[in-house]
């Protein structure tokens, strides 16, 4: 009797045992912290969003800043609620990870501050430089006041407002001098009136360059802090726990299904042995009624497992309600006959229209103002494949037009005609946003060159003043020769019978000819007169590539000749590869014209060039010599494609995954911003339908290759 009840007492702990470990996972636990950390990330992008926002002046204050920085100190308390199925192992990881993360916002929080405090500062002077300089300029008529500084004042306010815009380190030591100059020259004049408000806008205009470049070190530092990588640390510690208690409590069970088993085995096979004394009757009755028992046994388990299954789906369920709910895009579900039944909360925010007013409508008479027609006709073909548009046109509840990157996909149906499933995003501000980053690189280039064209035109003008001066000696060298010549005839006209006068007038005509050197004249003045042409000529070319190189166009795709832009462009960025390399052109004579923006198409090759001489004058500073850029075009097809070498330094193995990432650059701080080839690839890719890749050996230099499609 003991051992029976030890056995059953032992039977009974392993069941419940087995039964607390099925139920290892807190879901509902999982699914808070997965979401916790979902709110994180959309907090951190948007404080990097805000920064950028206030560093290019287009949000004014630091509220949203403070109450999301807030948000995530409080967010990193909940997150150190370790779930109780994690082991010790993944505890420690769980809590070293939150740690980090807690330390890599207090940094983040840190340099916000910092940022906040200088931009402050910097803002402030900003906005008042300008201010006293127009009151200078205006006070600068007054015969008591500063003199030349208004005038100096402009120079130099124009050149910080530039400055603040895309100058490096480097391009504020010019203005520093000029502030000094001003400060030590105009303003110890006696009797100079204004000399306050002077004084004033030069101590501004040392606080703008003192605290441009701190709040652009504090600005990519908060852009580079690690919180999202961190992040996703901590995501995949909680999914890799989750999944390996998931697998424990599945494991368990079955093995408590299996005891569970064999109890009821041995508990039927007890039964029998026990009543083999009886008659048969009731041996057979026992029989039956033990089958019937473990049939009973058999349903209950069976009703159990529904019921597990059933309350496992209603979760699913409402993770999956609340993931449509919080999703940042829109999201909308149609049935069979293409009437509305997903609705999520932000469709509700983006068109204006509730989930009362959308549930159940066509999705063609849903109240979005969009050209469905044209829409339904793009998603032609999804029964065989996703589509993907990513530049659907709509009217924003405020009348507004804006875009969408929308795609869809088919749903399961065992009908011919089936429900799909569209996710839009809202993404005009991202668009408006693109074109501001492709105009400040644009402004950068122009920038660069501004110095290089200005030299490559003053060359040419110099020997054309000289030789004009040259000119302007010579002809009046000549003026006494010319004098006398018209005497003479003069006089031979006269047929007088005197011939002293005349012999006179030959006399001077003969010493003015000597005076003036003529055999020189002769042979130096045509070829004055020609260097003179050859450098107008020069000045021509450079202008008119100039002038190709920012050619205005539409933003549309035209027939474009393509070895004219490339030289036009050549011709443009001479001055940043000239002291370093040498061009090889080799185009193809059987290219026809390319489908391009060529505005567009000249900055993607401008950058190019750009960074091939930078790679060169690396390489050059190392071994000396110099390198070589080549330039080729051939046709492939309908294709034509563009290839732009150099022998510079090549690009390292770990950055070759990158160098099209955003603000991802391996120059020195100052020199580039990051987005030189990220611009140029998606000008390629997304504007011109073509591709752009990149084959390069270490030490030997790199090649980028543009195929783009042949005009029809």
């Amino acid at each position: 009797m003991a051992s029976t009840l030890a056995t059953a007492s032992a039977a009974i702990f392993l069941i419940v045992f087995l039964y607390q470990k099925t139920k290892a996972v807190d879901l509902s636990g999982q699914a808070r912290l997965a979401q916790e950390i979902l709110l994180l990330r959309n907090v951190d992008t948007t404080i990097d969003q805000d920064v950028l926002r206030i560093r290019q002046g287009f949000l004014r204050h630091y509220d949203t800043l403070n109450d999301n920085l807030q948000r995530m100190e409080t967010s990193i308390a909940r997150l150190e609620a370790v779930p109780a199925y994690f082991r010790d192992a993944e505890r420690r990881a769980w809590l070293a990870d939150v740690g980090r993360f807690r330390a890599a916002v207090l940094d983040k929080r840190d340099a916000v501050e910092s940022f906040k405090s200088d931009h402050a500062i910097l803002a402030n002077s900003l906005h008042y430089l300008p201010n006293l300089v127009t009151a200078l300029v205006g006070a600068g008529t007054d015969p008591g006041s500063v003199g030349r500084a208004p005038e100096q004042l402009r120079a130099i306010l124009q050149e910080i407002l530039i400055y603040n815009l895309h100058g490096s380190a480097a391009d504020g030591m010019p203005i520093r001098k000029s502030v000094q100059d001003l400060r030590e020259g105009d303003l110890t004049r006696e009797g100079a009136r204004d000399r306050d408000d002077v004084r004033l806008a030069l101590n501004h205009a040392d606080r703008i360059l003192e605290y441009k470049p701190r709040v652009d070190l504090e600005c990519e530092r908060i852009l580079s802090a690690p919180t999202l990588r961190i992040l996703e640390d901590i995501s995949t510690t909680m999914d890799e726990s989750g999944r390996m208690a998931t697998w424990s409590g599945n494991a368990y069970r079955i093995v408590l299904i299996a005891v569970c088993a064999l109890l009821a085995g041995g508990v039927a096979y007890f039964l029998v042995r026990l009543r083999v004394a009886n008659d048969n009757l009731e041996q057979r009755v026992l029989v039956r009624t033990a089958a019937l028992s473990q049939a009973n046994l058999d349903l209950e388990e069976q009703i159990a497992q529904r019921q597990r299954a059933i309350a496992e789906l209603m979760s699913a369920q409402a993770r999956i309600q609340r993931i449509i709910t919080i999703m940042p895009s829109v999201l909308i579900g149609t049935d069979e006959d293409q009437r509305i039944v997903l609705w999520n909360a932000r469709a509700e925010i983006q068109f204006g229209i509730s989930v009362a007013q959308a549930m159940g409508r066509p999705l063609a008479d849903c109240g979005i103002t969009w050209d469905f027609t044209a829409l339904s006709a793009r998603l032609g073909g999804i029964a065989t494949a996703p589509i993907h548009l990513p530049d659907v046109a709509f009217v924003r509840p405020d009348g507004r037009p804006a875009l969408l990157a929308l795609s869809a996909c088919q749903l399961p149906s065992d009908r011919p005609t089936a429900g799909m499933l569209i996710a839009a995003t809202d993404i005009t501000d991202h668009k408006a946003m693109e074109a501001q980053l492709m105009q400040a690189q644009k402004l950068e280039s122009i920038g660069q060159l501004a110095a290089g064209v200005a030299h490559e035109i003053n060359t040419p003008v110099q020997f054309i003043g000289d030789n004009l001066c040259f000119l302007r000696d010579a002809f009046r060298d000549l003026m006494p020769v010319l004098s006398s010549s018209r005497s003479l005839l003069e006089a031979l006209d006269a047929q007088t019978t005197d011939a002293a006068p005349v012999a006179e007038i030959a006399c001077l005509l003969q010493q003015a000819t000597k005076n003036a050197d003529t055999e020189f004249l002769i042979a130096e003045v045509p070829k004055a007169i020609t260097q003179a042409i050859e450098g107008v000529e020069r000045v021509a070319t450079i202008v008119k590539s100039l002038k190709e190189f920012a050619h205005p166009d539409g933003g549309e795709l035209a027939p474009v000749d393509l070895q004219r832009t490339i030289e036009s462009t050549l011709n443009v960025a001479r001055s940043e590869y000239k002291y370093v390399a040498d061009v090889v052109t080799d185009f193809a004579a059987d290219l026809p014209h390319v489908q391009c923006i060529q505005g567009e198409f000249n900055q993607v090759v401008l950058n190019l060039i750009i960074n091939a001489a930078d790679a060169i004058g690396d390489a050059v500073a190392a071994r000396g010599g110099r390198g070589t850029i080549t330039v080729s075009t051939r046709r492939d097809g309908d294709t034509a494609e563009l290839r732009i070498g150099d022998t510079g330094t090549g690009i390292p193995e770990r950055v070759r995954a990158h160098i099209f990432d955003p603000f991802f650059t391996t120059k020195a701080v100052g020199k580039g911003t990051g987005q030189g080839l990220t611009i140029a690839h998606a000008i390629i890719v997304q504007k011109h339908h073509g591709t752009m890749t990149f084959e390069t050996t270490l030490g030997q230099g790199t090649t980028f290759i543009i195929r783009i499609p042949i005009a029809a």
